[in-house]
């Protein structure tokens, strides 16, 4: 029993002793915030939330060199490889030449343009069900969206041009009777 008592009286006294006055707090803290030298804590926003992303489910990129060979085509969002000035073939006086790439290299880059968007239009649907991302989901449908019409776009894209090589004969030339659109 005195062992008890002696131990509850030794606590007792070390909490008294250890224990600080909120003068002593508030002089610390001043001590302290003086010691960092003015700088301040960074305020973070809802804008900085919406800029912070855990690693991508998918990242797309582009190697610099396919980068290079591919413009924007004027007609639509699908990129047309360029041809060089010396690959291109010498026009002749009495027939001129179609202008831009074959029709085979833009139906196979709007097909490949439209496999992108499809991939990306997966990963943002798991983005919107997953709940993981900081960014809230009304900025994923929006860019759900804009995907979902440069795909359609693209895949009309590909349809016409397979349509327009479907009315070409084999050697390149339109076939007898056809009428272009």
């Amino acid at each position: 029993m005195k062992k008890i008592i002696t131990l509850v009286i030794m606590v007792g006294f070390a909490t008294v002793l250890g224990a600080q006055s909120l003068a002593d707090l508030a002089r610390n803290e001043k001590e302290r915030r003086k010691s960092l030298g003015g700088r301040r804590a960074p305020v973070v926003t809802n804008q900085d939330l919406l800029r912070v992303r855990k690693k991508p489910a998918l990242e797309l990129t582009v190697p610099e060199k396919e980068a290079e060979e591919y413009v924007e085509g004027p007609a639509s969002e699908v990129p047309v490889p360029r041809t060089p000035a010396a690959a291109r073939p010498v026009a002749a006086k009495a027939a001129p030449q179609p202008e831009g790439p074959p029709l085979e290299t833009q139906l196979k880059a709007a097909e490949e343009l439209a496999g992108l968007l499809e991939t990306k239009i997966a990963k943002l649907r798991q983005d919107y069900s997953s709940q993981e991302s900081m960014v809230p989901n009304y900025i994923i449908e929006q860019q759900l969206t804009e995907t979902l019409e440069r795909f359609q776009k693209a895949q009309a894209e590909a349809a016409r041009l397979r349509t327009e090589i479907a009315r070409k004969g084999p050697d390149g030339k339109r076939e007898p009777g056809r009428s272009s659109p």
